[in-house]
């Protein structure tokens, strides 16, 4: 399947206009187009990354999956954000005569151990929604459970663990987890 992409505006908009026409790394399959040609309303499932390295326009095509995991003794927890599409956390098991499964559906924004317990937190920033949870992740036998630990109003951004504190911020708010007391900073 041919792909095809305005060049220029990619390129106006990255205020390369001179410097692309002799440094551009164009993929094979892809088909340069007359504005005229392009409707507003058209769009592609494809989408493209444009960056500028070693002084040369490099365009590639990037999936829409934001994939975070964490490794635990008998297995890797896999966590799926596709956005407005969802996503999921899974478990793959080492033994690899046990199959994965799913944990949970939602967009998992991060996966991460605190004070030996395992937590995850699930995030959504799409048109009219805004929010996220923490939830702390406990693991039995051959399965796993949850429980919330607390709601944000807004979907968290970064998070990082810090003096055995959880520090999580949004694009409005940065908050301040100490034993599982939050704290709005």
């Amino acid at each position: 399947m041919k792909t095809s992409i305005l060049i220029v505006t990619v390129i106006s908009f990255l205020g390369l206009t001179n410097y692309c026409c002799t440094n551009t790394n164009i993929p094979k399959d892809f088909v340069e187009s007359a504005p005229s040609q392009l409707k507003k309303e058209s769009y592609s499932n494809n989408k493209f990354g444009v960056e500028i390295n070693n002084g040369k326009l490099k365009i590639k095509k990037v999936n829409d999956t934001n994939e975070c995991g964490l490794i635990i003794s008998n297995g890797k927890l896999i966590g799926i954000d596709r956005g407005e599409w969802g996503g999921k956390l899974s478990f793959t098991p080492n033994d690899k005569s046990k199959k994965s499964f799913q944990i949970k559906e939602g967009n998992i924004k991060f996966i991460f151990k605190l004070s030996n317990n395992l937590y995850f937190i699930e995030g959504l920033a799409h048109d009219k929604i805004n929010e996220g949870t923490l939830y702390k992740l406990v693991a039995h036998k051959n399965s796993f459970s949850y429980k919330k630990i607390y709601y944000f109003n807004e979907a968290p951004e970064v998070f990082k663990i810090f003096q055995n504190k959880l520090i999580i911020a949004t694009k409005k708010n940065l908050y301040s987890f100490h034993n599982l007391k939050k704290v709005l900073i």
